[in-house]
């Protein structure tokens, strides 16, 4: 609890919208809305920007098994979770993993997809039965997460979010009205959404046409599964650890494709460092963690598939780069803060070592207007606004508050102390 909602002795309503981007509460407090609380501070939520890995660092979470509820289990060697997640209840998850059961409220599970179908009738249900159980509870802390935000941004992208948006904040200032100051709301996103229309790629046949074998199973020596639930823009690819830089090279030359970033055979992760490489159509770079002295170099092999070559040469100009090429990481934190890749090194780098209890052997990002995911979800509706790369339309999350104050950018992990005081 922030030390002035202390003072208060003020109950805290902690609440995620889900996949609701900084840029939005921005224009939406321009307009007139959120007026009780302090200027939202810019979140970096890690990638691949998915609610899992996004929620889990900003609560501090178990890690989860995979990246969404369609995952491919290493140990089991094959694909599980999928739509029978939505028939289960979420609290029979014998191992705590994730961060549902750190929460007071969620979406009926029903909600997940009937929001597809009825988008503003189950927000408003949602909203709802959410204020509902605040009021019945004494709890001092309060922790909750409005999952149908999301699936709206899906659908209807802006022109949808931005009435839910409306009608939140007329429901958020009459219960902190009614509280008169005895109430401090904490609102946060997991991540961000880009905006716009996107178009399904075709991995499965791309990588078939370099003689890859698309499975549920590593089956053979060039099987490559590629779970596809969701419509994102990223996608999550296993396979043989030896054919990890081959996928890369070939998804270079599929169009849509960002980049793709792996484990080389040669990463030595003594220590906590090691090297994180990646591979797409603007060049190849190697990207080095020294784990004692927590920083970063930045190898460009091949082009700058980052776009960092400017803020290399600002951290030259101030001697923050030693003579090795490395600099300190919060160096290129504040360096890279506003890019177009947020928080390039670290959250690259550690995509492929952290996150899931499954970490994919490739992951790939896509330009903003191509995702990749079910099939059968995209002849059924289209999509007006996805997430999971690691561009900035997507990587921006939000956090703000009535009562504190907040720097202006914030790591997903750094948000935690703020949401969880004392973890």
């Amino acid at each position: 609890m922030s030390q002035e909602a202390s003072r208060q002795g003020a109950r805290r309503l902690v609440l995620a919208l889900d996949g609701v981007p900084w840029q939005a509460i921005d224009e939406s407090r321009s307009g007139g809305c959120f007026r009780a609380f302090r200027p939202p501070a810019r979140v970096i939520s890690p990638f691949p920007t998915m609610t899992n890995i996004g929620m889990n660092a900003m609560l501090g979470a178990r890690r989860s098994l995979g990246y969404e509820n369609l995952y491919f289990d290493r140990d089991r060697g094959r694909m599980c979770g999928g739509s029978m997640k939505y028939v289960k209840r979420r609290s029979e998850d014998p191992e705590k993993r994730g961060y549902n059961h750190l929460l007071d409220y969620e979406e009926p599970m029903q909600f997940e997809f009937l929001v597809y179908v009825f988008p503003g009738r189950i927000f408003s249900a949602d909203l709802g039965k959410l204020l509902d159980a605040f009021k019945r509870s004494e709890a001092p802390v309060f922790y909750a997460f409005l999952k149908s935000t999301d699936g709206i941004i899906h659908l209807g992208g802006r022109e949808k979010l931005m009435p839910v948006l409306s009608e939140l904040d007329a429901a958020l200032a009459a219960l902190y009205e009614e509280h008169r100051g005895g109430l401090e709301i904490v609102l946060y996103s997991d991540h961000g959404n880009a905006l716009l229309p996107f178009k399904r790629v075709s991995m499965k046949t791309h990588l078939a046409g370099f003689g890859f074998e698309p499975s549920n199973r590593v089956s053979s020596r060039r099987s490559v599964i590629i779970p596809g639930f969701g419509l994102c823009s990223y996608a999550p690819i296993y396979t043989k650890v030896e054919n990890r830089r081959e996928v890369a090279e070939a998804l270079s030359s599929l169009a849509g494709v960002d980049f793709s970033v792996f484990r080389p055979l040669d990463d030595d992760s003594n220590n906590g460092g090691g090297v994180t490489e990646m591979v797409g159509p603007k060049g190849r770079a190697r990207i080095h963690y020294d784990a004692k002295r927590d920083a970063f170099r930045y190898e460009q092999i091949e082009g700058d598939p980052l776009t960092l070559g400017e803020a290399v040469k600002g951290l030259e100009r101030e001697n923050l780069i030693d003579g090795q090429g490395y600099a300190p990481d919060r160096a290129w934190f504040e360096a890279t803060r506003d890019h177009i890749y947020p928080d390039a090194l670290r959250n690259i780098w550690s995509s492929v070592r952290e996150h899931v209890e499954s970490t994919a052997d490739v992951l790939v990002s896509f330009e903003d207007g191509y995702c990749y995911g079910s099939a059968v979800f995209n002849r059924l509706v289209s999509i007006a606004a996805t997430h999971g790369s690691a561009l900035r339309s997507t990587s921006y999350a939000f956090l703000m508050s009535t009562h504190s104050d907040y720097p202006a950018h914030l790591r997903a992990c750094q948000a935690r102390g703020r949401l969880r005081p004392g973890y």
